[in-house]
């Protein structure tokens, strides 16, 4: 969560954004209404000295209001306010009054009721299972490691230097001396073989399947598993796929609302920014503009899967050609490329009623000559 702030000054002519994450940013609100915020900027001297300018946009009575305020860090969490002629070497920005809205839009996405926080992590709750995810991956490698092949052999084998020195082998590859023992009840030795090859059996298969459990847990309402590679069902074919993309619809379709509330609010505000910036006296003739953001359906047909369907659709007479125009091509077109896709459509398709037999709908039917003979029924 965060919020993006909109300014202005005298190296653009434009409203300018800039987004601040939620640990630079303090959102006031009184229960769901929102009625100001205060941005945090850090800045530091050429001594190291380190400064703090809160920017505080409030709304009072209908109209906002801008106040500026420094302050410098002298240690241990504390900060000391400083006078205005201070300030004035960090920032120009003047207290501004009578402003049309906050020129900020908050973003959250999802509340934190528990702490009283105006948003948290999409993945809150989950964090023990992305330690287990961590846990299994370390385990996993180490499982590895320990089941690669060990070699044991005598010291004549070893690889030896100029001077013929036998040169130790390396831990890493799992090479070891091996030292000939005493007999054994059998009259055996353990060491009689120059070279001896063993390789331990682990169950590597009980980590990589805990991954992957945690990872669907991690996972599980936010993201489809088939997006990471995951498979949720043993067959693999598409019923299975659809199935398995249904668990993303509900969290795309909230986030989905929530972002374009926010897009349509910046852009509202954004209009009203450039509009105040430029006006004369800074008055402005509207403060309401008609911003609307919309989003493809999850899920939709690709351009050929409509084409395919929509055309056997419209050849049978069972939607318009601006119906089809509409579901075809959405907003992707202008209005003049709308208008004349419609008119040639309905100049190619024709409604006549097809006759019962014939080549094509221009020749003359099994029953046309027929009804000729019959007359009125005289």
């Amino acid at each position: 969560w965060g919020a993006f702030k909109i300014t202005w000054g005298e190296e653009a002519d434009v409203p300018l954004i800039h987004y601040y994450g939620g640990e630079r940013v303090r959102i006031h609100s009184r229960g769901s209404s929102v009625f100001g915020m205060t941005f945090l900027d850090w800045y530091s001297d050429a001594q190291g000295k380190r400064y703090l300018i809160a920017e505080t946009r409030l709304m009072k009575d209908g109209r906002g209001m801008i106040r500026y305020n420094c302050f410098r860090d002298i240690g241990n969490g504390t900060l000391a306010p400083l006078s205005r002629e201070e300030a004035a070497f960090f920032t120009k920005a003047q207290d501004l009054d009578d402003l049309p809205c906050l020129f900020a839009v908050p973003t959250s996405f999802y509340a934190d009721t528990q702490n009283g926080l105006p948003g948290r992590s999409i993945f809150n709750g989950k964090y023990s299972v992305f330690d287990d995810i961590d846990q299994a991956f370390s385990q996993c490698a180490n499982a590895i490691r320990r089941s690669t092949p060990v070699e044991k052999f005598d010291l004549d084998y070893c690889e030896r230097d100029k001077d013929g020195i036998a040169r130790m082998p390396k831990l890493f590859e799992r090479r070891y001396i091996g030292i000939r023992g005493m007999k054994n009840a059998y009259g055996e030795k353990s060491g009689d073989d120059p070279v001896t090859v063993s390789q331990p059996r682990l169950d590597i298969d009980m980590y990589v399947r805990a991954i992957e459990l945690n990872m669907k847990k991690a996972i599980n309402g936010h993201l489809s598993p088939t997006t990471i590679g995951l498979d949720t069902e043993r067959k693999d074919n598409a019923d299975a796929q659809r199935e398995s993309e249904k668990i993303t619809i509900f969290t795309m379709k909230h986030l989905a609302g929530r972002e374009k509330r926010i897009l349509e609010r910046l852009a509202n505000q954004l209009l009203i920014a450039y509009e105040y910036i430029t006006a004369k006296d800074h008055v402005i003739t509207c403060d309401d503009y008609d911003v609307s953001v919309e989003y493809d359906e999850f899920g939709n047909q690709s351009f050929e899967s409509k084409i395919t369907t929509l055309a056997t659709v419209l050849a049978n007479d069972g939607i318009s050609p601006s119906m089809y125009v509409s579901k075809v091509y959405g907003d992707s077109i202008s209005e003049a490329d709308r208008k004349a896709e419609i008119k040639w459509l309905e100049s190619k398709h024709t409604l006549d009623t097809p006759t019962v037999q014939g080549d094509s709908r221009d020749k003359e039917g099994i029953l046309d000559g027929l009804l000729d003979e019959i007359g009125d029924g005289e």
